[in-house]
């Protein structure tokens, strides 16, 4: 059985959620039930892992992100942060917020629990999550 997903994926540095649709063959049985969306946060990185949980192939140690089955079996399970990057500057997105860092040292803060979406930058007034956000990225991407 082929069944068909949609991965929501932090656009940047565009303030935009792209979606990736992907196959994922040979669901367990347990999947057969009905699916239900979640609004938890994934990341395309998270791609590698799942296939290779899926597969039962052994995970590379390099890889450093995990699997998104837990999330797919059970919604209501916490996500992980998103992370993008490129030449402009980098991103993470997180159940709460999204950081923008851009490389000349501007940052954008956005809190998705508000009907704002991305449209009010919440970076100086809310210097403390810019923070820790921040060193949650720059781990994300060692």
């Amino acid at each position: 059985m082929v069944a068909l997903a949609t991965l929501p994926t932090s656009g940047f540095p565009e303030t935009i959620t792209n979606s990736v649709p992907c196959a994922l063959p040979a669901f367990p049985k347990s999947w057969s039930q009905e699916r239900t969306a979640s609004p938890k946060s994934a990341s395309s990185h998270d791609l590698f892992p799942t296939l290779c949980e899926l597969t039962g192939l052994n995970q590379p140690s390099l890889v450093g992100r995990s699997s998104l089955l837990l999330q797919i079996n059970d919604p209501s399970i916490p996500g992980h942060s998103a992370i993008a990057y490129n030449n402009k500057g980098k991103t993470i997105r997180t159940e709460n917020y999204r950081l923008i860092l851009h490389n000349d040292g501007y940052a954008e803060l956005y809190d998705h629990r508000t009907s704002d979406a991305e449209t009010n930058n919440l970076a100086t007034i809310y210097p403390e999550i810019v923070s820790q956000l921040r060193e949650q990225l720059k781990i994300e991407l060692k």
